[in-house]
């Protein structure tokens, strides 16, 4: 059986092989990599600048403090700015002078930030994450501060009226009345926080990560590049053997190598994302049986280069595959394409293929349509293939094997 005989050849496990070790590498190195994003991003240096002297500015720059893991500092523009330029600092907030005045007076105020534009794109994203925060975090602040004032207003008449029944002077009443008044609005203040609770109910299951969010670009990126890689292998066999035997019969047999190579590497770019990520067996399988069909469609697909041009198809193959990156991989949405590029996104495997492993892999609905269009891909591809091997040159003289 040919296919029992190309097994044997060393050449088709060295491509089963070369796909274990891209997609072992691929998905150790950059979900392993990305896992640790969300817990490292409190190492982000944010400085806040209070400028202010009253207490508001020391209220709120507190708070910011507490809320984004910052250092408060009253170190001057120039300097935060020459650390920005350093790399030292990657966000500065500015509390302005004159800010508790202004919010006295019910003035509009505005807080300053400096971004370091130069710092990486994660980095960049997180500070952008921070300061959309900032609105929020400053009224809750305010309101805090002008619920304790009216409560003040509200407690200080009873204080005092208290005071008096006990016959104590005017001047005694004010100063006793200050403790007493802070002590019971803080009371009052810490009783009405108890009795709000917010309750959030996560409907991502903690899948907001960014190794989860990475991983369905790096998997299937894995899995084609080490087809695309297996193809030149494939050809070299192809050729090989097609010296013995008919071009459909060797072509079928490399079929049969893909088949191969699809089930036995998947398994180990699929078992090692399962355990990084840690998810559950049901998904295990999905992802395994979808790595599968992705594994054929991508070898075919990225084949056809390889049997027009020979070595040369790398030099297709390779563009090929930076267009399914940009398209495919939903680094960029569609609309956000140019529209000269944003049909590739119809014939890589890569669209469908991100698509089903992420819906797979945070459980978002059925896969069906998106394999069914890299299936489609997959059969145009085998189609083109046969018209290839169709129009391919006469095949060479027959060669006994026993008599090579």
């Amino acid at each position: 059986m040919l296919l029992k005989k190309m097994l044997q050849n060393r050449f088709v496990w060295v491509a089963v092989i070369m796909a274990i070790i891209y997609q072992l590498a691929m998905v150790g190195c950059y979900v392993w990599g990305f896992s640790q994003v969300s817990k490292k991003s409190a190492q982000i240096n944010t400085q806040i600048v209070n400028q202010d002297a009253g207490p508001l500015g020391q209220r709120v720059g507190h708070e910011l403090v507490k809320r984004l893991s910052a250092q408060l500092t009253r170190d001057s523009l120039t300097k935060i700015r020459q650390q920005m330029r350093d790399n030292q600092v990657d966000l500065a907030i500015i509390i302005p002078k004159h800010f508790s005045n202004q919010i006295t007076r019910g003035k509009v105020i505005e807080l300053t930030e400096l971004k370091n534009q130069g710092t990486q794109m994660i980095v960049a994203g997180t500070v952008r994450g921070i300061t959309d925060t900032l609105p929020e975090i400053l009224a809750t602040t305010l309101t805090e501060q002008r619920t304790q004032r009216s409560l003040t207003q509200l407690v200080t008449p009873i204080v005092r009226k208290r005071l008096a029944d006990q016959g104590l002077p005017a001047s005694a009443q004010v100063t006793m009345a200050q403790p007493i008044v802070k002590k019971q609005v803080h009371h009052i203040f810490k009783q009405i926080n108890a009795q709000v609770q917010v309750k959030t109910h996560r409907l991502d299951r903690g899948r907001n990560q960014a190794s989860w969010q990475m991983a369905p670009m790096f998997l299937t990126m894995a899995v084609y590049l080490g087809g695309m890689i297996a193809t030149m292998t494939f050809v070299n066999v192809f050729n090989g053997f097609r010296v013995h035997y008919s071009k459909w019969q060797t072509f079928a047999a490399v079929v049969g190598c893909q088949v191969v190579m699809a089930v036995t590497s998947t398994i180990a770019g699929v078992g090692l994302l399962m355990w990084l990520l840690k998810f559950s067996l049901p998904i295990f399988a999905q992802l395994y049986l979808q790595m599968i069909l992705l594994q054929l469609v991508a070898t075919n697909f990225a084949l056809i280069p390889s049997m027009l041009f020979q070595p040369a198809g790398l030099w297709i193959n390779i563009p090929l595959l930076m267009a399914g990156a940009i398209t495919g991989t939903g680094t960029l949405p569609l609309p956000m394409l140019p529209t000269g590029l944003s049909w590739f996104h119809a014939i890589t495997p890569l669209y469908p293929a991100v698509k089903a492993t992420r819906h797979v892999l945070f459980q978002a609905g059925p896969v069906l349509d998106f394999d069914r269009q890299l299936l489609v891909i997959g059969l145009v591809s085998i189609g083109i293939l046969l018209l290839i091997l169709l129009y391919l040159p006469g095949e060479p003289e027959r060669i006994d094997p026993e008599h090579a």
